[in-house]
């Protein structure tokens, strides 16, 4: 299985109840793989941050989870 298609906060090592995670690429365009498609399907079920100069920049971009458990 594809490491961005885990649960983020189920992965021991990862992170601890509270933490951050970043991803790279959550914006959709060629050769950036699964990460946008996981991105949108998680980022409503945590705190989250986008920072994304243009969403039409067809890849690129940063994702950021907040865990608080």
């Amino acid at each position: 299985m594809d490491q961005s298609t885990k649960q983020p906060d189920k992965e021991k090592g990862y992170s601890s109840e509270k933490g951050i995670i970043a991803f790279h690429d959550i914006v959709p365009g060629t050769g950036v793989g699964g990460v946008p498609i996981f991105w949108k399907e998680i980022k409503n079920i945590y705190k989250n941050k986008e920072i994304v100069e243009d969403w039409n920049q067809g890849g690129f971009g940063i994702g950021v989870l907040f865990i608080d458990h």
